[in-house]
């Protein structure tokens, strides 16, 4: 029996190629959304700064007090901006998803119609195979008929 042969492998194979690709780019999407998030809470953390946390004189908490807040000033732009790039990360993300879930849709059907063709060569070749041993036994009752008839 010749061996199982799927005449669209190699779109199955590029059709994987292209689902792992697509895999590869979701990832450093979310990565980098990830990224974006931490960066944001560091930032949140970072202007929780306490004037308890430096010992200054009576003089200088002015000047300290003025250098936190154009600090937090800062730190809160640099979040509006996060912010801004994290929406635009989320959209690209949900983009990749979809794009994701369609190549792996593809991937799935070309693997289910090899399942099946598989599971056709197999019931051909169990047919193949009774066929072939019906057809030894019938060939060994004739010759013992022959025997017998001959006897």
């Amino acid at each position: 029996m010749k061996r199982f042969d799927f005449p669209l492998n190699r779109i199955l194979t590029l059709k994987k190629y292209i689902e792992e690709q697509k895999k590869e780019e979701l990832g450093k999407i979310i990565s980098e959304c990830n990224k974006i998030e931490y960066q944001i809470i560091d930032n949140i953390k970072k202007s929780l700064i306490r004037i308890n946390d430096f010992s200054i004189k009576s003089e200088e908490l002015n000047n300290m007090l003025y250098a936190i807040s154009i600090y937090r000033e800062r730190l809160s732009q640099e979040n509006a901006i996060l912010h801004k790039h994290r929406e635009k990360l989320e959209e690209k993300k949900n983009n990749a998803i979809d794009s994701f879930l369609a190549a792996k849709k593809e991937t799935k059907v070309l693997e289910n119609l090899k399942d099946r063709k598989m599971s056709e060569y197999k019931k051909q070749c169990i047919k193949e195979e009774i066929n072939s041993i019906d057809e030894i036994s019938i060939q060994g009752y004739i010759r013992k008929y022959r025997r017998e008839i001959n006897a």
